[in-house]
């Protein structure tokens, strides 16, 4: 297959490999895409898109759960949250 963009051939990959600027770099193993190197064109089909999405929010709920632990029955009320943010428990 031919790449729409510079008619360069599209190599098949296995692994697809994304840099996020909030999450950083990482390999996804088993996600096919085909890929230009003339002109870095990738043709992601709509399996792998999802397994990349699905990717990226273990990567998030990871990286959350790392950054702000929550012990078990460790919460704020909304009065707490309210004096907090300086304002009503309504607000």
């Amino acid at each position: 297959m031919k790449c729409p963009e510079c008619g360069n051939e599209f190599i098949h990959r296995n692994v697809y490999h994304y840099v996020d600027e909030y999450i950083g770099e990482y390999d996804i193993k088993d996600c096919e895409f085909d890929f230009c190197e003339n002109c870095n064109y990738e043709l992601v089909p709509i399996k792998s898109c999802l397994k990349i999405e699905e990717f990226e929010q273990l990567k998030i709920e990871e990286l959350l759960k790392k950054n702000f632990p929550i012990d078990k029955n460790e919460y704020l009320n909304a009065k707490d949250i309210a004096k907090l943010e300086n304002c009503l428990e309504q607000d």
